[in-house]
């Protein structure tokens, strides 16, 4: 294997962790916002609920009891305005450093395994033409071939290794999120080990599994889009802009689709946890409820809504933060191939001196 292409695939991996950790770090307030309604909801109504009592007391006194039940869901703004009478601005941090992290290692590990995945696809079906790029487009070796067939295979292969190796981190994320804790990221994950054991760490893992559906029809429906832009022959460019709108597009139409797998996802990782953590809406049934079952109880004790809760502000959140995944992706990558070609182009010259 050429130099070029282990720094094809290395770029692509560095690219895809610091545009994924960059994008996150924009979008960080509407992922709180939308772990709280997914894993926190019981505990997020009574907040609220106590709020509006105190309010109402100091102006109505006993009338407060004539008024009208709570709400089962807490609308988007309202758990905004709690999460920041509660826990500040810092509220809608909790939880950003192991998720930095976390989207970092995820981004890595997905765009490296995708990229070495795509060369072999190429390679078996066509190896002549592979042998004919040059480290200029070598940013378009793998995603400018890759057919729908082709990009469907490669993001499960590189989602399925991905979500096991990196369970870990979004399990001690959702803990961090939803739990009013000061601990470091190795903190918790200590307090996890010791606690609960190692096999915690991949609770979730099964749904987690299930939606690699969710950067398989991403990453296909993008692959697609930008094939058709750049052309077979990759004469044309494709700018971080296209990128922005196309991975938005994209990300919608993914999320979208897999939600409920997403919901219960965030609900197991919260399966073991400890007692002071129960006041989330899960109960001891589901806390030893498998998926299958769990989504089920969802289904029973709030109705199909329950699937859905907090999906306005997760798929704003998930819009946004694939868009500007992309778009640094893509700026990064450029970047990276103009410095990589300059250091080989210095290096030969060193080398003919010599």
């Amino acid at each position: 294997m050429s130099d070029s292409q282990k720094a094809g695939r290395i770029i692509h991996a560095v690219a895809g962790g610091l545009g994924g950790a960059a994008a996150l770090i924009v979008t960080y307030p509407l992922v709180a916002v939308s772990c709280h309604q997914q894993t926190n909801k019981k505990r997020l109504e009574q907040d609220v609920e106590e709020l509006k009592k105190e309010a109402a007391a100091e102006t109505e006194g006993k009338e407060l009891e004539k008024q009208p039940p709570k709400k089962k869901v807490v609308p988007a703004l309202e758990l905004i305005k709690t999460i920041y009478q509660t826990d500040g601005i810092a509220g809608f941090y909790a939880g950003l450093e192991s998720a930095i992290y976390g989207m970092a290692l995820t981004n890595f590990v997905y765009y490296y395994f995708y990229e070495s995945t795509g060369r072999v696809v190429i390679k078996n079906r066509n190896i002549k033409k592979i042998s004919q790029f040059s480290v200029s487009n070598l940013k378009n070796v793998v995603l400018a071939g890759l057919g729908p067939f082709e990009s469907i295979i490669t993001g499960l292969i590189a989602g399925s290794i991905t979500a096991v190796a990196t369970n870990p981190f979004w399990v001690v994320n959702t803990r961090s999120t939803v739990s009013k804790t000061d601990k470091s990221l190795l903190s918790i994950f200590r307090d996890v080990y010791q606690k609960e054991g190692i096999k915690t760490f991949f609770n979730g893992v099964l749904p987690a599994l299930v939606l690699v559906i969710n950067p398989i029809i991403q990453y296909t429906i993008f692959e697609q889009f930008k094939n058709a832009i750049v052309g077979k022959n990759q004469k044309r460019s494709f700018k971080p802009i296209y990128a922005f709108f196309i991975g938005a597009l994209a990300k919608l139409i993914a999320t979208g689709t897999t939600y409920p797998y997403i919901t219960v996802k965030s609900r197991m990782h919260l399966k073991n946890n400890e007692k002071k953590a129960k006041s989330s809406d899960i109960d001891d049934e589901e806390q030893n409820a498998s998926m299958s079952k769990l989504l089920m109880n969802i289904v029973r004790k709030e109705g199909f809504a329950g699937l859905y809760n907090g999906i306005f502000v997760k798929l704003s959140q998930s819009i946004f933060t694939a868009a500007f995944l992309f778009f640094f992706k893509e700026e990064l990558v450029n970047v990276s191939v103009k410095l990589f070609g300059l250091i080989k182009r210095l290096q030969a010259k060193k080398m003919i001196k010599k």
